[in-house]
């Protein structure tokens, strides 16, 4: 699960709510989701991409973004062993059981790239 679907303003301040992303093994998400009426699309992953890095604008059509050095390349490998090496300690049946949970759940995403990622 990741990201945001729904930006309500509650006094002047953005609130993100609601998941963006699920996985098919999210039976109970799957569920609610069909319970409730909500639709599920596919989340699209061809064609051209957008991101922004260092106040610039760049577009991809690859799975990786073109533009990164090498040095870029290896960072968001070691990322990528480093969120996977995460995720193997939450138990899938019991994820609030996880010891780093509640640490991991406290820190934004930009924390996490500070903590781990080296300019």
């Amino acid at each position: 699960m990741g990201g945001r679907t729904n930006t309500v303003n509650i006094n002047g301040f953005g609130f993100d709510l609601g998941a963006e992303f699920i996985g098919e093994s999210q039976a109970h998400i799957i569920g609610l989701a069909e319970e409730s009426g909500n639709p599920l699309k596919d989340a699209f992953h061809d064609g051209t991409k957008i991101i922004e890095m260092n106040n610039q604008v760049y577009t991809y059509t690859s799975d990786i973004p073109s533009n990164l050095s090498i040095w870029g390349l290896i960072q968001l490998q070691l990322s990528i062993w480093k969120i996977n090496a995460m995720a193997k300690k939450v138990p899938t049946l019991d994820p609030r059981s996880c010891q780093l949970g509640f640490h991991w759940d406290s820190i934004t995403t930009q924390t996490w790239i500070d903590d781990n990622i080296t300019n």
